[in-house]
């Protein structure tokens, strides 16, 4: 059987720190995008994945703690994670007067998807996988 994650961490393309931050603060990309790839990055370390925070609810954040609860995508299980001050304040520019629905969300108001959250990060990097920003924040968090 094939693996279904072929890519190995020393295969995926190292992304600073510098990199991260200048692409999260890129005023002309989209904020769920950019928010997204930050959680990515800082949560890389924790057992939060891709799929578990595309299906984060508001609920599960909490903004005063800088921290998100919800249920693993693959094992069922709680998954949790701490993020930072300025992932906070874009989460809550995200998030807005919302109390319920996606956190992540398309221009349509539709929960954003795996393919499109790829595919909007292979146009803006020029062809990185989403895979790299989880990979790298395991990197810098054990460097």
């Amino acid at each position: 059987m094939t693996d279904p994650h072929p890519t190995s961490p020393t295969a995926v393309p190292e992304l600073s720190v510098d990199e991260v931050h200048a692409l999260t603060t890129r005023p002309d990309l989209d904020l769920a995008h950019r928010t997204l790839w930050l959680l990515l990055y800082e949560l890389g370390p924790t057992e939060v994945r891709l799929a578990d925070l595309l299906a984060l609810d508001v609920p599960a954040v909490n903004l005063s703690a800088r921290a998100i609860i919800t249920e693993s995508r693959k094992t069922g299980g709680p998954v949790a994670g701490q993020f930072s001050e300025r992932a906070a304040g874009m989460l809550d520019a995200l998030i807005g007067d919302r109390a319920a629905g996606p956190v992540f969300t398309a221009r349509a108001g539709q929960r954003l998807t795996r393919e499109i959250a790829a595919d909007y990060f292979r146009s803006v990097t020029g062809g990185q996988s989403l895979h790299a920003l989880r990979l790298n924040g395991q990197r810098h968090a054990t460097s």
